[in-house]
């Protein structure tokens, strides 16, 4: 009798929510009502109160007769470039210039007078671009009526701005930084100066200039925009959905049906987020925000560390060419006039919080100016952190890519080498510095947080061949001695699985790779003392001479270690005749007590198939997701686990609105996966905070997370995408959990994920099945 109770609650709830959803759930918010707020709860907790230093914005003044908001920034009224009547004017190439349109103009143009061009703008720094080529010839560029700076616009080949037949990697004619911020004439004029190599009609062009200004600083920015009649507003917004700095109209809108209350529902050991969406009048203001003590209908309360406020902050997607809210940021953010932003709203729950439906507000503040949105948050007396040990979660980490950002220095300085820009060289002498594992550490326990328990590490230099912004060095350092033998300091190696042990990323032990993307081993010879490079070809007489080598005296080590049962010897996307090759060695070498290392591969291809029983540990592409369940269900007959791999647009880029992350996740539970990896977790671009720049990946594909604070105060910044990830964790967390609850659970869970359409059309709908599924399953056999 309660089994079919169970199945017809749940076939009740899937009903209601498919009949009742007349609209996409990705464009609304839960309407469920509220618990009724305690009036004792007039006691609030300031988040951060501390202002933050005022931040530039930049944006795109076009030659043109338009300018345009460019990252959500907008030029002021002021803003300008005026140009003489000697200039041509090109327009309908799209792909050739900013704004599809350039100016340029040639010595025989100017018959008399000068030819120039003013740009008038408002800020304290501006790049000046234009196409150069071998007729290129020189202008002369005054600054506020100061000297002479002669430019040059001659290269041996045309290079122009976009993706077109003649674009090339453009730089500034001309750049200045650290003006004062104010109102600025700048002015280009072709001069009779050329360079000796220029060839032809004297020729410059004005394609666009990129202005920097203090954020909200020009008053007549952004007088197009409708403006509020109140200094700032907002709701409860989507967290399914990305909100960009560019959306001031759309969140103004979205104030005419605006929502200031929401119910959530937790598990014990779980993570829900939420997010208001902000929006400032006419004036800049600083926006901080507090909770109030949320307080159940039982008498509980919640603790107030089961909250995080974090204002977001933008980065710059090189893809859309947006600024996208994806940063954690403080309590506190200064919002330049009419502009819109998001507070995001992290609940958190452990094993100690009690059952109880909670009551509380979140306030966002303007000195006295307040707005006040009322959160009704239930905890349902299932605790799901057991569960969430069992379930692998395997983000790469790239801990020497942290060491550069925090250093300080550019990859050049921290490397002495740049892989995108120049030759490769040798990286053996880099090793992980004592001084920066603080905030290696606040990462790995973000990282601990949503799940993750493989430890990334590399015995051989660069294993994945120059995919990530930063050289990667091995942790293991290979030296050849004078009489040829090989030795091996596993200094950062050991330091570097320590400390992932110290902050609760204690699973695995995934060493890449004795079959690399790139086969050059890189040494110290100790008779010259110099780094030399070894080219060992998987399955090559001389590389499995050097890997026997290496992998008796690494079995040694780690036994002495205590490591030997949870080191994996790992492989990325390799080749049959590879995975052949390190099977083969792997098999014969072997302990004291006949056993041989174990293997982990990341497969994109099933064509292998044949090995695949060899590895105990195995990842399979999202590309083969149509025999995953498969073989999912064949490998664990055998004791074997596996797992599904992303990269790319793929659950968690900047690419895929983060109600994809949730649907995918819940996938991976139908399909009876052991886990989730993915690349990558920490693979920081150039600058992390500001863009996302990276030459062959989408945006946001290399890191889930941002650092923060150079320097001795480690700050970790959690991503938009990467609390979505945790909470995804948490609901198969949820699942597993009730599933091994009973009899009852099992077959409940069987029932959701049976009718849970992967891939759909609408994804936020199946999600909000799944989810509410959850919840009324949980209740039911926790009421029995």
């Amino acid at each position: 009798m309660k089994k079919l109770l169970i199945f017809l609650l749940l076939a009740a709830l899937s009903t209601l929510i498919a009949c009742g959803s007349a609209t996409d759930s990705s464009d609304s918010t839960d309407n469920t009502d509220t618990a009724e707020p305690d009036e004792s709860t007039d006691d609030t907790t300031a988040a951060v109160t501390t202002p933050p230093t005022p931040v530039n914005e930049s944006f795109i003044l076009n030659d043109g007769e338009e300018s345009y908001e460019h990252e959500g920034v907008y030029p002021g009224e002021q803003d300008r470039m005026v140009f003489s009547s000697h200039w041509g004017f090109s327009q309908g190439y799209p792909s050739r210039f900013v704004g599809g349109d350039e100016h340029w103009t040639v010595a025989s143009r100017v018959k008399s007078g000068a030819a120039t061009c003013t740009v008038i703008f408002f800020g304290n720094a501006i790049e000046l671009y234009g196409h150069t080529c071998s007729a290129g010839g020189m202008a002369t560029v005054v600054l506020d009526g100061g000297e002479e700076t002669l430019v040059d616009f001659y290269s041996p080949q045309r290079t122009e701005a976009l993706s077109g037949k003649y674009a090339g990697k453009l730089e500034p004619f001309f750049k200045v930084e650290g003006l004062e911020n104010k109102e600025h004439t700048l002015v280009i004029t072709l001069s009779k100066e050329v360079n000796p190599k220029q060839s032809g009609d004297s020729e410059i062009a004005v394609d666009y200039a990129l202005v920097t200004r203090v954020v909200g600083s020009n008053p007549t920015a952004n007088l197009s925009l409708p403006t509020l009649d109140v200094p700032f507003d907002g709701y409860i917004g989507n967290t399914g959905k990305y909100l960009y700095a560019s959306d001031y109209k759309a969140v103004y809108d979205g104030l005419q049906k605006k929502k200031t209350d929401a119910s959530l529902t937790l598990f014990q050991n779980d993570l829900v987020n939420s997010r208001i969406d902000l929006l400032v009048g006419a004036e800049d203001l600083t926006l901080t925000a507090k909770a109030s003590d949320f307080v159940g209908k039982k008498g509980n309360r919640l603790p107030k560390e089961c909250l995080q406020l974090s204002f977001l902050e933008s980065v710059h997607d090189h893809e859309s060419n947006k600024k996208v809210f994806d940063v954690l940021g403080e309590g506190s953010r200064l919002f330049p006039a009419k502009s819109c932003g998001a507070l995001w709203v992290a609940f958190e729950t452990d094993e100690t919080v009690a059952p109880d439906v909670y009551t509380g507000e979140i306030t966002v503040s303007a000195g006295e100016l307040e707005r006040s949105f009322t959160y009704g948050i239930e905890v349902v007396g299932l605790d799901i952190g057991k569960a969430d040990a069992s379930l692998t979660c395997e983000l790469w980490t790239y801990p020497y890519s942290a060491n550069r950002y925090y250093s300080g220095k550019t990859v050049l300085e921290y490397f002495g080498t740049d892989h995108t820009v120049s030759s490769k060289l040798p990286l053996r002498d880099i090793y992980l510095d004592d001084k920066y594992m603080p905030q290696l550490a606040e990462q790995l326990k973000l990282y601990a947080k949503g799940g993750g328990d493989i430890i990334t590490t590399t015995v051989t230099e660069d294993a994945w061949n120059n995919q990530t912004t930063d050289p990667y060095p091995s942790m293991v350092k290979w030296s050849k001695t004078e009489d040829g033998s090989w030795q091996f300091d596993y200094t950062d190696f050991d330091k570097w699985v320590a400390l992932n042990l110290a902050n609760g990323v204690d699973g695995k032990i995934h060493c890449y790779s004795v079959a690399a993307w790139n086969s050059n081993i890189i040494y110290k010879e100790e008779a010259t003392g110099k780094n030399a490079s070894l080219s060992a070809e998987t399955g090559s007489a001389l590389w499995k001479e050097v890997w026997t080598a290496f992998l008796t005296d690494f079995m040694k080590h780690v036994k002495e270690k205590g490591w030997f049962e949870i080191t994996y010897l790992a492989m990325d996307e390799r080749s049959t005749e590879e995975i052949n090759a390190v099977v083969g060695l792997t098999r014969s070498i072997k302990d004291e007590n006949g056993k041989s290392f174990k293997l982990s591969m990341a497969v994109n291809r099933t064509t292998s198939i044949t090995y695949f029983d060899y590895f105990e540990d195995l990842s399979i592409s999202s590309s083969q997701r149509n025999k995953l369940g498969t073989l999912v269900a064949d490998r664990r007959a055998k004791g074997l686990s596996t797992t599904f791999y992303t990269c790319g647009a793929t659950a968690g880029s900047l690419r895929n609105q983060p109600y994809e992350t949730v649907d995918f996740f819940y996938y991976l539970y139908q399909k009876g996966c052991d886990g989730y990896l993915r690349w990558a977790f920490d693979a920081f671009p150039d600058e992390p905070l500001k863009n996302t720049n990276h030459w062959r990946f989408v945006a946001g594909d290399q890191n889930l997370i941002y650092p923060d604070l150079i320097g001795e105060n480690a700050t970790v910044r959690s991503s938009v995408r990467y609390q979505i990830m945790i909470e995804s964790y948490k609901n198969l967390a949820a699942l597993e959990t009730l599933a091994a609850h009973s009899e009852a659970g099992k077959q409940g869970v069987e029932a959701l994920t049976d009718a849970f359409d992967g891939y759909s059309d609408n994804m936020p709908l199946q999600a909000e099945v799944m989810e509410k599924g959850t919840v009324a399953l949980a209740k039911a056999l926790l009421d029995k």
